[in-house]
């Protein structure tokens, strides 16, 4: 078993190799419902790589401030750069116990010979998210950007409700709507 490999040779992982198995864990746990069969010491000493390489890659694009300003202006709480999930989010729609996140996707989540086709991390990201119950609507930021500003609003409003999202469950909610769902909300505005 992959895992428990892992494991036994875990003096031989290098950080990002940690961080990969990790994921692997995560895979397990959340996706396949599967006890990996590692030591608790060993899944956290795995996530602690994890949280380390997530606190450093925490970066707001110009773009992704604008889609939250954009939300904001739309009468929408919400609460950019969350931590405190699986994996940090750009942006969630507040109150955080609906669990819904909109993801700034920029070119580096993409093939760079086809910039329309997501990386493997981006499609493992996205399928873990939905597994943790999470509606995640996806904004490329190349495809944004191609937008005349006078239809940037009507663009966001039609990816929410692509996703389900009924709007008037969120307008003016409070941004202090995170509590009790793990996530670390203070960065709300």
């Amino acid at each position: 078993h992959f895992a428990r490999l892992a494991e036994s040779r875990a003096a031989e992982l290098c950080a990002e190799e940690r961080r990969m198995v990790h994921q692997a864990l995560l895979f397990l746990r959340v996706e396949a419902r599967l006890d990996a069969g590692v030591s608790q010491a060993f899944e956290r000493e795995t996530r602690a790589m994890w949280e380390a390489q997530k606190a450093r890659r925490v970066l707001s694009s110009r773009v992704q401030r604008e889609v939250a300003a954009r939300l904001r202006a739309l009468g929408l709480a919400v609460a950019e750069e969350v931590t405190g999930a699986e994996y940090s989010l750009d942006i969630v729609l507040l109150p955080a116990t609906r669990r819904i996140a909109v993801e700034v996707d920029g070119p580096h989540h993409f093939f760079a010979n086809c910039p329309s086709l997501p990386l493997g991390s981006t499609v493992l990201k996205r399928r873990q998210l939905r597994a943790l119950g999470w509606t995640v609507v996806h904004v490329p930021v190349l495809e944004y950007q191609q937008l005349p500003p006078a239809q940037m609003d009507a663009y966001l409003l039609h990816k929410l409700a692509g996703a389900g999202i009924n709007l008037a469950d969120l307008a003016g909610a409070g941004a202090g709507a995170g509590a009790g769902m793990g996530v670390d909300c203070s960065t709300s505005e």
